[in-house]
Formats: structure tokens, sequence, C-alpha cells
């Protein structure tokens, strides 16, 4: 398309200057006339030259007029070519497009040749982290007898079961309990940060010295029992342990913390149990539960401890204290350190 454009404008060209040179050789008749005329002189009337001069210059006008509508055609002509030639461009880029995506499709279609084989992972991650039901604590300021659950009787002025957390899951947990302690005397208890400063406060502080004590690593009983895979969580909320005094940590109006390592229970696959090949099982329903780690490292336990200010009239108080507690569970990573004489609390 864009060759036969070019000559025609090529033509167009030719024909003008074709037509110019016919206009430059006049007939040697005229020429002979004009001379003539030249020699002998006009002798026309003078309104006949004015006609004559008006003619001429309307003639040079149209010559004028002519050429300027033929340059417009022209550079018409040249305007389209070039046109033409920018869309044989984008019809050539777009050609090398549908190219380079035959090419695509082709590859596509080599990958469609490919056998996908699905390689599933089987594996089992059991999360069972047992806590206590319920809790039994006691502020007793003026050192009551007070007999607890498993028979015993104490007058220490903060009187509290002892509670248990076991690992039943596959792996090893880091156990956090949290402990929300709340006046509810509207502020009128002070929260200390030692047994001395509650016992030796003035007779007008209602100072008390909150804490929790972990057990140490001499081990837990349950009912003079160790425990087992089928301890209950209400056995858990009357435990035998001794006190790990010395890593007491110290409750103050507000949430304190504490961190236990429990090692991860021991399972195997029961009976005849298997997976099939290929297979969609959920392979958390076949291992089976046989035992808590050794050594007691799957149990831990804590108690609440603390001392009042003797001297202060706590019958002038109409309500006690408000402990909340909530547990929160995650895997262990690994390089936990124990804190030594606890059985399971996390260095921080």
């Amino acid at each position: 398309m864009t060759l036969k454009r070019r000559r025609s404008i090529r033509g167009i060209i030719s024909m003008i200057l074709f037509a110019a040179i016919l206009g430059m050789a006049a007939p040697a008749d005229t020429q002979g006339a004009e001379a003539k005329k030249a020699v002998l002189g006009d002798k026309k009337k003078p309104e006949e030259k004015a006609a004559d001069a008006e003619d001429g210059a309307q003639a040079d006008e149209e010559i004028k007029e002519d050429a300027a509508e033929e340059d417009k055609e022209v550079k018409e002509e040249v305007s389209e070519a070039d046109g033409e030639t920018e869309e044989d461009a984008e019809a050539g880029g777009e050609a090398e497009e549908n190219l380079s995506e035959a090419d695509e499709e082709s590859s596509d279609a080599a990958d469609d040749g490919a056998i996908m084989v699905p390689v599933p992972i089987y594996n089992y991650d059991i999360a069972n982290v047992v806590i206590p039901t319920s809790y039994s604590v006691a502020l007793n300021p003026y050192e009551l007898p007070i007999k607890t659950k498993d028979g015993t009787v104490s007058s220490a002025q903060v009187v509290s079961q002892n509670y248990g957390i076991v690992n039943k899951s596959t792996r090893d947990k880091v156990v956090t309990a949290t402990f929300t302690i709340e006046d509810e005397n509207a502020g009128k208890i002070v929260f200390v940060g030692t047994k001395e400063e509650a016992l030796n406060a003035d007779k007008d502080t209602f100072a008390v010295y909150l804490s929790v004590v972990p057990a140490d690593d001499t081990g837990i009983k349950i009912d003079g029992s160790d425990a087992d895979k089928d301890t209950s969580d209400e056995a858990l909320s009357n435990v035998t342990m001794n006190k790990a005094e010395d890593h007491a940590i110290v409750l103050s109006e507000g949430e304190s913390q504490i961190s236990f390592k429990l090692s991860r229970a021991v399972y195997e696959f029961g009976g005849s149990e298997e997976i099939v090949l290929d297979s969609e099982e959920n392979a958390d329903e076949m291992p089976v539960l046989t035992g808590l780690a050794a050594d007691s490292g799957g149990i831990t336990a804590f108690t609440f401890d603390g001392v009042m200010n003797p001297k202060a009239d706590w019958s002038k108080l109409t309500k006690g204290v408000r402990i909340s507690v909530t547990y929160d569970y995650d895997n262990a990573v690994g390089d936990e350190k124990i804190v030594e004489g606890t059985g399971a609390i996390i260095e921080k």
C-alpha cells in the first residue's frame, strides 16, 4: 500500500513540472506576433488596453490559485502517505506481539504435558494443657485457724490451696499465667513489695504483701500419687507441693505474670491404626496418650502466699480482694532456661 501511494505523488509532481515547461515554450507564431506588436506599437484604444490589463491580472490570480490548490493536494497526499506508513508500523508491532503470544502459548502447551505429583506431609500436633477449674484463697489478718480441702489447718495470713498445671500435648509448651489483682474497697488496700513493708506499716495503712510461689523441683503429688495421663482438671485444684519461696512473684494491683516450661507427653499409635498413602486422613485422631513426661517434667504447681499489717483495723473494710487468673500457652522454642531450684519457672 505504501509503495503505490508514493508513485501517485511522483506522478502529480511530474505533471506540474511538464505543464510549467509547456508554458515556457510558447509557439513560434505567437512569438512573432508579439515581436511585430512591439515594433509597430500597440494600436489599441486606452479602454481596450485597460480591459486587457485587467484580464491579464485575473489570469495571473487564477494561475496562483490553481498552483496553491495543487500544492495543497500534494501536501495532503504526502500526509496521508505518512499516516499510512505509521499504520503499517503499528501493524508490524501488533504482528510481533502476536508472535510473542504464540510462543508463550506454545510454552504453556509444553507445561501442560507435565505430570503434577502432590506430596502431602503427614504429621500431628495435639495441644492439651490442663489447668485448675476452681480456686480457694483467703486473707487472714488475725491468723485464725482455717482448715483447707486436704484436711490441713493453717493460721497463715494468706491461706491458699496449691494449684497444678499438666501438659498432655505432643509438644513442649510454655504456659503463662496472668494474675489480675483488684481491691474491692475503693483503693484502701496498699499492695507492697516486701513482707517487711507490710509488717512495719502504721496502724492506718491497710498494707498487704501478696505473692505467687512456684513449686520447687522435688515433685508434685495428687492424693499422695504422681500425676498421670488420667489426671483431671478438678484434681489440679488441690495438689501437694513444696514451695520455692526464694522465687516468689510479687503481685501488685493490676497484672502480673509467671511462665512455666512443661515437657511434652508420650504418645503412640494405637492398635492397627495406619495412614493410607494418598489419603487425606487426619493424623491427629490416631496417636494415643500413654503417659506424661518423665521425671515430672510435664507438671508444675503454684500457690498464693503473703502477710498483712497486723496493726491495722481490718474490720473497717467491708470487702476483700479479687484475683483473676488467665492462662496462655504456646510451643516452646527450645532455648528456654529453667530457674534453678524450681520445677519449671522460665528465666526472664
